[in-house]
């Protein structure tokens, strides 16, 4: 048997005289699970109806493969722009009930659920399970995690895989089981064969392997290995053959491309104070004309080769602007993505280049450029924006009191991934992105709850009689 003694263990908030009751029962986490399938059911009747609302600018470029994968002629062999996981999601879904993107729908909403009980799974393991059940509540009715499944996307089918990676890889840590960590390595891996921008976090997992204590530092090498060699396993097979399609060894080419078109033209839209469409326009004719100065061929490898190499210099010539450009434009993943529901329902129309107007001009210039003569929708969707404000709220307290009981572990795996998740995108940052790191806020903001409600109860205590 394994030696738990030094295993962090979930966090208790409050006295017990403080605590809530109410969520003894064993049948409340099934009511929750059971109102974010009916929530979820909700969007898929509305998109039997209107299913063409359910395609977002990169939806093809996902169907597109899985429609020649099952139609017998392999994946693409022309390009790495897309990672396989999604787009093999879809196949299967194709291959089982015919080409029908209503069943994409209908998926996803499935895997939504199933996303809400993982989070609880994850809550009971680190926060108590008052706040585990507050915050998967948070998660079942929150209006990004719940319209992101409605969306022909990577953001729902991502967060399963990602949460269910990091309740494997808390598992193989508390036990020092080599199954489960091995099960969190290839779980990882098809997360970053799914949405590329996963890649770099197993190697804050491998870093908190090493640093376990309680073990030998041996066993700390060998679980460490294990996991990262096992996460480096499952990329290498895309890798290889990404090097006989582009000739380089990438996981996607998208990621030098949005160095350039985003990060690198909102640095220049700033320092020029010019609009990003206008600079994204000078940098396609600068790559075909540095494609040209160095006779390579214009392909797909060779065009992320000039954009990596031309994203280098804006981004290195200012570095200090650039760190500041980065960090504002992530702001926007925090926006709430209520215009989602909106565009669903058929109120608001996307695709008006709100995203480049917010980095440049701010959140103002954003919404009467989204809205156009309809900003009287604000007010109707003012009660989803205090709520998902709320939940800011009681995700800083409940971090707070989490860093007043010195629950490093606890803090760690909540927070971490939020950070690494809305830091890392930069000028490309939309609040979709966000979806991924719902589980963990929600749990935060549970914790929040659960210690204002002690607050409460300890301070009613104490008022005179």
């Amino acid at each position: 048997m394994p030696n738990t003694k030094r295993n962090p263990e979930p966090l208790t908030i409050g006295p017990p005289s403080t605590r809530l009751i109410w969520t003894n029962s064993p049948y409340l986490i099934w009511g929750i699970i059971l109102l974010a399938f009916l929530l979820r059911a909700v969007l898929l009747l509305v998109a039997a109806g209107h299913i063409a609302r359910a395609f977002q600018p990169d939806s093809q470029t996902y169907i597109d493969p899985a429609i020649k994968l099952i139609s017998g002629g392999g994946y693409p062999a022309d390009s790495a722009w897309r990672t396989p996981v999604y787009p093999l999601f879809i196949a299967i879904i194709y291959w089982i009930g015919g080409q029908n993107p209503i069943l994409i729908v209908a998926a996803q909403g499935f895997v939504g659920t199933l996303t809400v009980l993982l989070s609880y799974l994850l809550g009971i393991k680190v926060v108590s399970r008052p706040a585990a059940l507050l915050g998967t509540f948070l998660l079942a009715v929150s209006v990004e995690s719940i319209t992101s499944g409605f969306y022909l996307l990577t953001e729902t089918l991502f967060t399963f895989l990602f949460l269910a990676g990091m309740i494997a890889w808390m598992n193989g840590y508390r036990d020092r089981n080599k199954l489960w960590l091995a099960a969190a390595a290839i779980l990882m891996g098809l997360s970053a064969l799914c949405r590329p921008v996963a890649v770099y976090f197993p190697l804050i997992l491998t870093l908190g392997l090493l640093l376990k204590k309680g073990i030998r530092w041996t066993r700390r090498m060998i679980h460490a290995a294990l996991f990262l060699g096992l996460f480096l396993l499952c990329l290498v097979p895309w890798i290889v053959r990404n090097i006989y399609v582009v000739g380089s060894p990438t996981i996607s080419t998208i990621s030098n491309y949005n160095m350039l078109f985003y990060e690198a033209a909102s640095l220049e839209a700033n320092l020029r104070h010019v609009s990003e469409t206008q600079v994204r326009e000078e940098y396609t004719n600068r790559v075909a004309q540095v494609l040209a100065e160095r006779g390579w061929a214009d392909n797909e490898g060779n065009r992320s080769r000039v954009d990596s190499l031309l994203a280098r210099q804006i981004i290195l010539a200012h570095p200090i602007r650039f760190l500041y450009v980065h960090l504002k434009s992530d702001l926007n993943g925090l926006l709430p993505d209520v215009t989602g529901l909106t565009e669903i329902l058929g109120a608001t129309v996307g695709g008006k280049g709100t995203l480049s107007i917010l980095n440049q001009y701010g959140i103002l210039a954003a919404i009467r450029n989204y809205f156009g003569g309809q900003t009287w929708l604000l007010g109707l969707l003012l009660p989803l924006i205090i709520f998902v404000a709320l939940v800011y709220i009681f995700a800083l307290d409940g971090a707070v009191e989490i860093l007043c009981h010195r629950s490093w572990f606890t803090l760690s795996i909540l927070v971490m991934p939020v950070l690494y998740f809305l830091i890392l995108p930069g000028a490309a940052s939309l609040p979709r992105f966000r979806v991924p790191v719902m589980p963990y806020i929600c749990l935060l903001a549970g914790a929040g709850l659960q210690a204002a409600w002690a607050y409460f109860k300890g301070w009613e205590r104490k008022k005179p009689k």
